[in-house]
């Protein structure tokens, strides 16, 4: 806005001085229309001539000064100036049309400048809006992530865990907690261990009546038995074969991950069963299967 202000007083004074130039040309060219007059007068006037002291209708330079000055007198009043000549009149009178002309080219310029810094000033006009109107835009969308921090800040103070040490870390004359809740936080702390250990007395006696369990039937006489008996061995089959066998290939490898894949079609069906190869040294297969799965030594193992 300070750039526009200000472009807009200069207009101003722009505009203040075609005035005064304008006026000054009006003054100019009615100080050389009048002399054109007075040279047209003196063409027509052929009975008078310029003192050269002869002729009974003879005027002298005084006179015509006199006669010169009367005729301006209804226009403007002159200024003290040098004596005027005929040879003055004559040749003002003579470029009056000219200066006329330069005086009609003059204003028109003066009109175009004002009017090209009117379109340049229009121009930043509608630069600034548009910059202003960004800015705004900016101003809305800072505003916006500014709340939106605030309500996350807020909402992460409010859902905040205040973790506390020990009681064995909290006692003390620094400590943040008076008697009452120091005693508190040392009852649920026993009360919370108490917990876990009837949690897993629980887990393990589950456990040890099912392995007391006797089956009423063998697995083997179950009537799914024949099914699973037959993928289970094609499974392994299959797992066993190595790979330069042309059955399974490999298609990812990551460290000692590696993953293999084999075309097969079921029942018009094109499937790709996959089979995974992991190292993991110090721990076998059987005992990872029985500290997973088992709820006795899983919550120890975790």
């Amino acid at each position: 806005m300070t750039w526009t202000r200000g472009l807009k007083e200069k207009l101003a004074e722009m505009e203040t001085f075609r005035d005064i130039l304008c006026h000054q040309i009006e003054t100019l060219q009615s100080y050389f229309d009048a002399c054109s007059e007075a040279a047209s007068a003196l063409k027509q006037n052929k009975d008078r001539t310029f003192g050269d002291g002869k002729g009974d209708n003879k005027i002298s330079n005084k006179d015509f000064e006199a006669d010169f000055k009367e005729n301006l007198d209804k226009n403007f009043t002159l200024q003290p100036h040098s004596p005027i000549t005929k040879e003055m009149i004559l040749e003002h009178g003579m470029r009056s049309v000219d200066f006329r002309g330069e005086a009609l080219t003059f204003k028109a310029t003066t009109s175009g400048v004002l009017d090209t810094l009117q379109h340049c000033l229009d121009l930043l006009t509608q630069r600034e809006e548009l910059w202003r109107r960004r800015l705004d835009r900016e101003a809305e969308r800072r505003r916006k992530l500014d709340e939106l921090y605030r309500a996350a800040r807020q909402e992460a103070l409010k859902s905040r865990l205040v973790v506390h040490g020990s009681p064995d870390f909290e006692e003390g004359p620094h400590s943040a907690f008076n008697d009452e809740e120091f005693y508190d936080a040392v009852e649920s702390g026993l009360d919370k261990i108490e917990e876990e250990a009837e949690f897993r007395e629980r887990l393990k006696s589950k456990s040890d009546r099912q392995s007391s369990c006797k089956l009423v039937s063998k697995v083997t006489q179950h009537r799914l038995w024949p099914e699973i008996d037959r993928v289970t061995t094609e499974q392994l089959h299959y797992a066993r074969l190595g790979v330069g066998e042309g059955v399974w290939h490999l298609f990812a490898e990551d460290g000692e991950m590696k993953m293999y894949r084999r075309e097969e079609e079921v029942e018009g069906m094109v499937v790709d069963p996959l089979k995974a190869c992991h190292v993991v040294k110090g721990v076998t297969g059987h005992e990872m299967c029985h500290y997973f799965f088992s709820p006795t030594v899983r919550m120890e193992w975790e």
